[in-house]
């Protein structure tokens, strides 16, 4: 059995996290989304939202429970402020493509805040 030091480990939960907050596009870090959704077809924004973005949710429902403290905090601060963002940007967005795209960001955005609250409630509601 491998011993992994109390530094290593939380490097370790913070690599796990991130990877899997890849998949998910937070403004600010990655925000890929938008334009996949507009220059893909319509065949590919289906499997792009039905099977892409949940599943880089559900991988990080998985790994919540491994995440320090401080990786948490960091992750709700760019949910909360990528989902004001965009939410005020939306405002102003004529293209119903990118309308969808941006709203597709923000209820991301809200699935993060849920899931990183650690509660009963915020991983039932991410759900």
């Amino acid at each position: 059995m491998v011993k992994i030091s109390a530094g290593k480990s939380d490097l370790f939960r913070v690599l796990l996290c991130a990877g899997f907050l890849v998949k998910l596009p937070i403004y600010g870090v990655h925000l890929w989304l938008p334009k996949a959704h507009v220059e893909a077809p319509v065949s590919g924004r289906i499997i792009l939202a039905g099977v892409l973005l949940k599943l880089g949710g559900y991988g990080l429902i998985r790994v919540s429970l491994l995440a320090s403290t401080g990786s948490i905090i960091i992750i709700s601060i760019f949910g909360l402020f990528g989902g004001a963002v965009i939410r005020l940007l939306n405002c102003q967005i004529r293209d119903i493509k990118v309308l969808i795209a941006y709203s597709s960001v923000v209820h991301i955005a809200i699935i993060i805040i849920g899931v990183v609250t650690l509660s009963i409630f915020g991983i039932d509601g991410a759900i």
